[in-house]
């Protein structure tokens, strides 16, 4: 970040991390740098606030799409539920206000063997697919962390690596060929977003 904000030092930056790296005293660093960050984090965070922590670990879920924010420092911490409760970090969003932070998205029903069900059932009743109010900075999340997954996917589908090999060159110019496919069918065929990134944190 420090390298991109040298050579565009006008430009605003914006960055989103999964939950491996996002920490509260990280989110201050990147703020102190003028950078505002957005991400999923982990409950063994020592610096997440215990009533976020607690939500995961006593498992208890909240109401359907409800949102629970703290304060910490300059930082807002969140726990969002959807199908499962994801707690978040971000200095670049709110989710106070109850129209400018919160985006309409079709959302698709859990399944009926799903362990979450009973807490969408309310919500969705015998409709499998729903407009449903999400907050703003899970939208934008899910659409900057969908463009690296996306690629990661096709890479692994169209990938023409070989198992095993004993040339140092040949990875490289399979990984240049993975790179060209992937690219040709994000071109022909742009991504849509069709999961929450929170299923699975």
């Amino acid at each position: 970040m420090e390298r991109l904000i040298a050579r565009l030092p006008h430009q605003k930056w914006v960055l989103f991390l999964d939950n491996l790296f996002l920490t509260v005293d990280l989110a201050h660093i990147l703020l102190q740098m003028g950078v505002g960050v957005m991400g999923t984090t982990r409950k063994s965070h020592s610096s997440i606030p215990d009533e976020l922590a607690d939500i995961k670990t006593l498992n208890t879920a909240m109401v359907y799409g409800t949102t629970l924010s703290v304060q910490t420092g300059w930082v807002l911490c969140f726990a969002w539920q959807d199908n499962n409760t994801c707690l978040a970090i971000t200095t670049a969003y709110s989710t106070h206000r109850p129209v400018e932070d919160l985006v309409v998205v079709d959302k698709w029903r859990p399944k009926t063997t799903s362990t979450n069900y009973h807490i969408a059932k309310s919500v969705f009743g015998d409709e499998k697919r729903k407009a449903i109010p999400i907050p703003t900075a899970i939208y934008d999340y899910n659409y900057g962390m969908n463009a690296t997954d996306n690629s990661n996917q096709l890479r692994k589908n169209l990938t023409t690596h070989q198992r095993f090999e004993s040339r140092v060159w040949r990875p490289l110019g399979y990984w240049l060929f993975d790179v060209a496919a992937t690219n040709g069918v994000r071109t022909l065929a742009p991504s849509t977003i069709t999961e929450d990134a929170c299923q699975s944190s």
